[in-house]
């Protein structure tokens, strides 16, 4: 694969672009980076002169006219020797169907409009020097041609996917920088700070939920049959995008609290509830080799409750429990009625426990409790999920407690009144 410097000729790059202003910009860019480029206005003339020439890497828009980005990319691919070549989608577009089409298409990888320039010439150079890396894997298996097309396929696809990523998270990224700038003007009202709250949830919530659907499409084999290498890969990053959204959701929440979020109370039943958190947690629970069981002596236990908050209690109690429980381990929900009309939710672990001193500040503020061979799932804890699990049951009148022996397994136990009228009728008002 053609690069620049080592003695190698210069890389040339085709870029296809409709935009006059664009494609300059972007021929810009690569020739102060010292790529040689070709330019052409739309999708016909691009893959003209790409049967015409000889190029390194294939940089192309995709809404164009009459031939579309994805269109030029399939008819490249399926071009003799065109499956060597390097395609990189340049895009405005964000949706799900958007980045599953480039995938689908052949794409190897893809940037943003606007574009940054930096980042674009990062991109290539990961994406050319990737495919020096496939070059020289087909080489050696050249005796073994199935083997060499799946590992190509596999090298493509992790391409593509760390794309999706780096762009996940750059996105996040700017987000949090533009968000934190506009929070110190906006603070000072707090029906400003309630809007700000809103559009940062929503913003930071987006990508991640896409990020969601683009890896369950991945791993049911809806754009291709995987590796199991590759489901593996997939798993891990699916696993850390779930972290992060439950950190989006965390940090919401403890605003939400902490300025006096009013809750809806209604006749809920808790063991309906329990049961939907943990079918929730059951697949993070199987990749951890862990098992859930729930244990009760009713068919029905009920309370009044806000029914969102009771169940933001019982998943944060199930994630706290499957993140620290090593693989072989068990977790078990109990939910009963006991006495003094009083309904009880337990979640033992059989994970390494927390010390009496560590106990005192568990539901503490970002206290972020961290435990000798802890087996985590996830990225490192924001330390709100138990801060908030207090502040909910406080706001229902209830009381949630931790039993735990260093070594012997952790019990978390929330105990709320049966019936809520005193809670309710004593309450101030928030």
């Amino acid at each position: 694969m053609a690069g620049i410097g080592n003695n190698r000729r210069i890389a040339r790059v085709l870029v296809v672009e409709d935009s006059p202003v664009q494609a300059a910009q972007l021929k810009s860019i690569l020739e102060m980076s010292g790529y040689e480029v070709d330019l052409a206005g739309d999708g016909l003339k691009g893959f003209e002169l790409f049967c015409a020439a000889r190029y390194d890497l294939v940089l192309t828009d995709v809404v164009m006219p009459e031939l579309s980005g994805y269109e030029l990319c399939r008819k490249i691919k399926s071009h003799s020797g065109g499956s060597s070549i390097p395609v990189i989608l340049v895009t405005q577009l964000s949706e799900l169907k958007d980045t599953v089409d480039g995938l689908v298409c052949g794409a190897d990888s893809f940037v943003r409009k606007p574009v940054d320039p930096a980042g674009l010439i990062h991109r290539i150079q990961r994406v050319l020097a990737d495919f020096s890396e496939r070059a020289d894997s087909q080489s050696d298996l050249s005796s073994f041609s199935r083997l060499a097309v799946l590992e190509i396929d596999r090298a493509r696809l992790g391409s593509y996917l760390a794309a999706s990523f780096d762009d996940l998270m750059s996105g996040l990224q700017s987000e949090f920088k533009k968000q934190l700038v506009e929070v110190e003007r906006q603070l000072e009202s707090s029906k400003l700070r309630e809007e700000f709250m809103t559009r940062l949830s929503h913003d930071l919530k987006s990508p991640l939920v896409g990020a969601e659907m683009v890896y369950r499409v991945l791993l049911e084999g809806r754009s291709g049959q995987l590796l199991d290498e590759q489901k593996r890969l997939l798993s891990t990053l699916r696993n850390s995008n779930k972290a992060l959204l439950e950190m989006v959701h965390n940090l919401v929440d403890v605003y939400r609290f902490e300025s006096g979020y009013k809750l809806v109370f209604e006749r809920i039943d808790v063991l309906a509830i329990v049961n939907s958190c943990i079918d929730e947690m059951q697949e993070l629970a199987r990749d951890g080799g862990l098992k859930i069981c729930l244990e009760c002596d009713a068919d029905k236990v009920e309370v009044t409750a806000d029914r969102l908050a009771l169940r933001r209690l019982v998943t944060n109690l199930l994630g706290n429990a499957v993140r620290y429980t090593p693989a072989g381990g068990s977790i078990t929900v109990r939910s009963s009625i006991g006495g003094g009309s009083v309904a009880v939710v337990e979640v033992a672990d059989t994970g390494p426990g927390i010390s009496k001193e560590k106990q005192k500040h568990l539901f503490e503020r970002f206290y972020a409790h961290e435990q000798a061979g802890d087996a985590t799932r996830h990225s490192a804890s924001s330390g709100l999920g138990l801060y908030i699990c207090r502040q909910i049951a406080e706001a229902h009148g209830a009381e949630l407690t931790c039993t735990s022996e260093a070594g012997s397994g952790s019990t978390f136990t929330l105990s709320m009144p049966n019936y809520c009228a005193d809670v309710l009728t004593n309450r101030p008002e928030q």
